[in-house]
C-alpha cells in the first residue's frame, strides 16, 4: 500500500501529542503492508461472534509469528481500529467463515448436572469484494475497501460507515496526492478563498475599515454591519493556522483582512467594544483565536463557532439591532447567541 498522511488527533494515546501530522509524498515511506478485518453490524452474523479470533489470527499469528511485521507507522499504533489509523490506498483484507457447528451434551448422574458444549470450526480466508459472493467466485479480491462495500450490498453494514471509510481512510490507488491536499486544505494550511464572518443572531457581517487615528495607523477598525448593506464586500477574511500561546499543544488561527493586511485582536483587561481591532506588525498573542464549534441557536442542525481570544479569554459578539460598533465586540462574560458566528467554508475544520 502507499501511506498519504498520520493525522496526529486520532491516536493521542499512542503518539502521545494531541494533534499534528506526517505526511508520506512520492512514496516517502519504506515498503509497508496495511491488513485489516471488518465484521457485520448483527451480532449473531459469525464475522461478528468470531472478530475475537480473527484478531489473534490476523495481528498475532500470521503477521506477527509467522511473517515477522512488527513495526507501525511513525505517529499510528501497530494494531487499532481504523479511525486511529494512517490515511492510506489500500488494505489487504481477512475473513472468517463457518465451516459447521455442532453441540454435545454430558450428564454427571452422581451430581446431577448437565453440561452442553457447543463446537465450532472456522476457517479464516481472504476476503471476498463487491459483487463478489463466497460460493460462486474463487478470485476474491483480499481488498479491505471493496470487502466492506460487499457488507454493504449484504445488508451487514451500512453506506455512511463506507463512504467515511473510502473517504477518510482507505482512498484508493493512486489518489494520496489529492488526499493530502484536501486534508491540508482542512486544516487551513493550504491557501484558500476568502470567506465571511456573519453573526448567527444579528445576521451581521464582519468587516475591517482603515484607521482614522494618524498615531496609530497600523491599527484598523473593526465593524459589524448588517448583511444586507455588507452582501456584496463580505467575502475577506482568511484564516492562518498557528500553535496557541496558552498551549503548545492546541491549534489557534489568525483571522486576517485580505484587503488590510490585518489580524483581528482582541485586547486584555477589556470589554466590549474597547480593545477590538485588526492590526499589522509582528504576530502578538492577542491575534490568536479559538474556534470552539457549537450548534447555531437559529437552527441547530447547522455549524456555528464562537471566536474566543487566546490571550484575552475575550468572545466576539454582535448584537441583534445594532450596527457599526454599536452593540459590537468582545467579552469574557458567558456565552450567548450573539456569540455565536457562521463561517462558510469551516465545516471540516478541526477546532479541538
Amino acid at each position: 500500500t502507499d501511506v498519504c498522511y498520520m493525522d496526529m488527533s486520532r491516536a493521542p494515546t499512542s503518539n502521545r501529542v494531541k494533534a499534528g501530522f506526517s505526511l508520506f509524498q512520492n512514496e516517502a515511506e519504506d515498503d509497508t503492508n496495511c491488513h485489516g478485518f471488518a465484521w457485520s453490524d448483527d451480532e449473531n452474523h459469525p464475522t461478528s461472534v468470531f472478530k475475537g479470533n480473527l484478531l489473534y489470527y490476523v495481528g498475532m499469528k500470521d503477521h506477527l509469528s509467522e511473517r515477522g511485521y512488527v513495526k507501525n507507522i511513525p505517529g499510528a499504533p501497530m494494531c487499532a481500529c481504523i479511525e486511529q489509523m494512517p490515511t492510506i490506498t489500500r488494505s489487504d483484507c481477512t475473513t472468517v467463515e463457518l465451516i459447521r457447528m455442532w453441540t454435545g451434551f454430558k450428564r454427571v448422574p452422581s451430581s446431577g448436572l448437565d453440561f452442553t458444549i457447543t463446537y465450532n470450526e472456522i476457517e479464516f480466508k481472504d476476503c471476498a469484494g463487491a459483487n463478489q459472493t463466497t460460493s460462486t467466485s474463487t478470485n476474491y479480491s483480499s481488498d479491505l475497501a471493496s470487502y466492506y462495500e460487499l457488507l454493504v450490498q449484504e445488508g451487514h453494514a451500512s453506506q455512511e460507515k463506507l463512504d467515511t471509510l473510502r473517504s477518510d481512510f482507505l482512498v484508493g490507488d493512486g489518489m494520496c496526492d489529492a488526499a493530502i491536499d484536501e486534508f491540508m486544505e482542512s486544516q487551513w494550511l493550504a491557501p484558500k478563498t476568502a470567506t465571511a464572518l456573519i453573526n448567527d443572531a444579528s445576521d451581521r457581517v464582519l468587516h475591517a475599515v482603515p484607521s482614522t487615528t494618524p498615531a496609530t495607523p497600523e491599527i484598523s477598525g473593526v465593524l459589524a454591519d448588517p448583511y444586507s448593506v455588507m452582501e456584496s464586500s463580505q467575502n475577506n477574511w482568511g484564516f492562518r493556522s498557528v500553535v496557541c500561546s496558552s498551549s503548545f499543544t492546541r491549534r489557534c488561527f489568525l483571522v486576517y483582512d485580505f484587503l488590510s493586511h490585518s489580524r483581528l485582536f482582541a485586547a486584555r483587561d477589556m470589554d466590549g467594544g474597547s480593545g477590538v481591532g485588526a492590526s499589522t506588525g509582528r504576530i502578538v498573542a492577542n491575534q490568536k483565536w479559538q474556534l470552539r464549534r457549537t450548534s447555531c441557536s437559529t437552527n441547530p442542525n447547522n455549524n456555528c463557532f464562537y471566536l474566543m481570544n487566546d490571550d484575552s479569554g475575550r468572545r466576539l459578539y454582535a448584537d441583534t439591532g445594532g450596527a457599526g460598533s454599536t452593540g459590537f465586540g468582545a467579552s469574557s462574560v458567558g456565552e450567548r447567541p450573539s456569540m455565536e458566528w457562521r463561517i462558510p467554508g469551516l465545516d471540516n475544520l478541526r477546532t479541538t
